[in-house]
């Protein structure tokens, strides 16, 4: 049962707390429990090349142990803990786990075992590291044409810049595209609102499918105005020699991959994956792209002179 003011805060569609949702004191008891089995142990230890007899030997265990029977893994008792917790407590809000302090294992879990837990929050604080982090978006859907230029065009729009995106095509035709964004104009907005805003409002951009839209006008920083960083773009084979690798080094601001993204869409490129990173004002950018006028020197000119213009300072 959740304490009474985690339990009347807003949460995430899928039930996770957001960062305000947090109250320190506050204790939940989870409603989910798990009897493990001997089968848990033996799957998650051949998983993890664990050969530690005291898990997946029950001779060993009755004959040579003080336990007389196997232990669970430990950290599969761990895995279970935390992914008890996360329904209630991080489902849809959390960016990453970080780390765990003082993990204590003081009493052994057997076969039969059922385990329930709670939690209790000790403390909060905003992340010093990424106090950008903003939101991260996955979409999934069926592959569409120019489907990352409209993502990208949507956030862009949005006034949201990518700090990070990463794009992959299944073998059955589907995008699996991951992005963190956030507001640099507005950095203390409320992630619930953005996360409402973006759900909604780009869900219905990719069900209509509407042409693509020139890239709007990204603000850009101070720092970048006064120190500006000219592009540098590089187009060549893969080593399998079935795709080009297109690598951009640019000043960062919103609406950056969408420039990017728009003009590889007019010149029909597609963009089978990409690894976005942004390091303070500067964007290092690679994407796998192919299409037919990467072979002609002339185009691939072309292409390259239009991304320079698009994202020259």
């Amino acid at each position: 049962m959740a304490d009474s003011n985690t339990q009347t805060a807003p949460r995430h569609a899928r039930g996770g707390l957001f960062f305000e949702g947090f109250e320190v004191g506050s204790l939940t008891e989870h409603r989910y429990r798990r009897t493990v089995t001997q089968m848990d142990n033996m799957l998650f230890s051949n998983m993890t090349l664990n050969p530690q007899p005291l898990h997946i030997d029950r001779h060993f265990c009755e004959t040579e142990t003080d336990w007389g029977q196997p232990l669970m893994n430990s950290l599969f008792t761990l895995g279970l803990m935390i992914g008890i917790q996360v329904s209630d407590m991080t489902n849809g809000t959390t960016i990453a786990n970080l780390g765990m302090t003082d993990v204590k294992f003081p009493h052994p879990l057997f076969e039969g075992d059922t385990v329930h837990c709670s939690t209790e929050v000790i403390g909060k604080r905003e992340s010093k590291s990424r106090s950008g982090a903003g939101i991260q978006v996955l979409v999934y859907l069926p592959d569409q044409k120019e489907l990352f230029a409209r993502i990208c065009g949507f956030f862009g729009r949005a006034g949201l810049s990518i700090l990070e995106a990463k794009i992959h095509t299944t073998r059955h035709g589907y995008a699996l595209d991951s992005f963190a964004v956030h507001d640099p104009a507005n950095p203390n907005a409320s992630p619930r609102e953005t996360l409402q805003f973006v759900e909604h409002e780009l869900t219905t951009l990719l069900k209509e499918a509407v042409p693509i839209e020139p890239p709007a006008e990204g603000r850009m920083s101070r720092q970048l105005r006064n120190f500006p960083l000219s592009p540098e773009i590089r187009i060549f084979p893969d080593d399998k020699g079935t795709h080009y690798i297109l690598e951009v080094v640019a000043g960062d601001r919103p609406g950056l991959l969408a420039r990017i993204a728009f003009v590889l869409a007019k010149a029909n490129i597609n963009v089978a994956s990409a690894k976005i990173n942004t390091l303070g004002e500067r964007a290092e950018d690679v994407f796998l792209i192919d299409g037919a006028r990467l072979h002609d020197e002339q185009a691939l000119l072309r292409l390259e002179t239009a991304l320079y213009e698009q994202l020259k300072v």
